[in-house]
């Protein structure tokens, strides 16, 4: 995902760039953070934290996650540092992925995944992103998100382009 290459919105973060192949590399592969973290060898929060572009990643642990992600290809991670290009890597043009929410909910859909969260927590989760798609606050208790803010809505019409 390279700032500027095919018309893109990427980062100019090569962090937040790296964060997001890997974010988008685990949901792909159907895995959990947790799962990610465990295949690794790595706590749970090291993974949140690298895919949030908040903690620089040592060399060990991107090879770690290299391994751990079925199909996420190697020649990707120079590629998101911004340290050569998808050509120079001989890889082909980049696929434009559509999201079909925002970071913050997506996020929410993955925790709700991970097994390690209580059924109290998943239950906090589903009243946070019940708020999270009626586009307003969360309650304090997901009991009282109002009856509207039930069913799931679907994305805009004009679905962001990642």
């Amino acid at each position: 995902m390279q700032a500027g290459a095919g018309g893109d919105e990427s980062p100019e973060n090569p962090y937040e760039r790296l964060g997001l192949l890997i974010a988008q590399a685990r949901l792909d592969a159907g895995l959990t953070q947790g799962q990610l973290a465990e295949r690794c060898g790595i706590g749970r929060a090291t993974i949140q934290r690298l895919e949030n572009a908040r903690e620089i990643p040592k060399l060990e642990t991107v090879r770690a996650i290299v391994v751990a992600i079925p199909g996420l290809d190697p020649r990707e991670i120079p590629v998101a540092l911004g340290l050569v290009t998808r050509d120079e890597m001989g890889l082909p043009p980049e696929r434009v992925r559509w999201r079909r929410y925002d970071p913050a909910t997506e996020d929410i859909l993955a925790m709700l995944q991970d097994d390690r969260y209580s059924t109290a927590e998943r239950d906090a989760l589903r009243g946070l992103l019940r708020a999270q798609l009626a586009g307003r606050p969360a309650a304090a208790n997901p009991a009282q998100v109002d009856e509207a803010a039930q069913e799931p809505q679907e994305p805009p019409a004009g679905a962001e382009a990642v």
